[in-house]
């Protein structure tokens, strides 16, 4: 009787033992699971990242063209601008030659009429 009361003994000690060892696999499993998990959103965090990287370096290469092309274009409207004035200044000089002109020819068409 003794040796059976030993046996169940160490039979319900080797099932405590058991439900102890199944216990830890099960965390085992869990935290494996877990981690699992945490890694396939540290590849989707990174493939986002590597997309927006992707997105911003084509928005900055596109305004650096947009810039480049505006800049050419305030070159060529100065440039244009500094012809216009020069015209301009021509053309004020044109009238005052032709208005003292004017007034020669009308000075001496009344000297004559005089």
């Amino acid at each position: 009787a003794s040796d059976l009361s030993t046996a169940r003994d160490e039979l319900a000690s080797a099932n405590a033992r058991l439900a102890e060892l199944e216990d830890v696999e099960t965390r085992e499993e869990a935290m494996k699971a877990q981690l699992e998990a945490t890694k396939a959103q540290l590849e989707a965090l990174h493939a986002s990242q590597d997309s927006a990287s992707s997105t911003l370096a084509s928005d900055l290469s596109t305004a650096q063209d947009e810039l480049a092309s505006a800049n050419t274009r305030l070159a060529e409207l100065e440039s244009a601008s500094s012809a216009a004035a020069s015209e301009l200044s021509t053309a004020r000089e044109e009238l005052a030659t032709a208005t003292n002109r004017e007034a020669e020819t009308r000075a001496a068409l009344e000297t004559l009429r005089a």
